[in-house]
């Protein structure tokens, strides 16, 4: 049987739905580093310890087709490329520095746990 629109909500987690969005290893990194103003790929890269160059570009197709982030190609030689929060990416940004604060919150209580970053 397949289930109407009005049925599939009814049965979605919200907080679900928002982890398939965000989820994954390196998204949240992502979308903090280009809130924080980094925009380029390579300086998204360099910004995030043990990202491979092919996961970091699967990651970016997945919030641009999200809509969390928008491109900016620019046409000059070499082609340069940014990547900006969109609208709807800005309203994570709430989200985002409030798990930084606790993140730092915790890793003062627990020093031990940066050995797993």
């Amino acid at each position: 049987m397949i289930e109407t629109p009005k049925e599939t909500e009814k049965n979605l987690c919200p907080m679900a739905i928002t982890l398939v969005i965000i989820g994954g290893k390196w998204k949240l990194n992502i979308l903090h580093f280009i809130a924080k103003g980094v925009h380029r790929p390579s300086d998204i890269e360099r910004n995030i310890k043990n990202i491979s160059r092919r996961v970091l570009s699967k990651q970016i197709q997945e919030l641009l087709a999200d809509g969390l982030i928008y491109k900016q190609v620019h046409s000059v030689i070499p082609p340069k490329v940014e990547y900006f929060l969109t609208d709807f990416g800005k309203e994570l940004c709430p989200v985002l520095e409030s798990m930084e604060k606790w993140g730092i919150n915790y890793l003062l209580k627990n020093p031990k746990v940066a050995e797993r970053c």
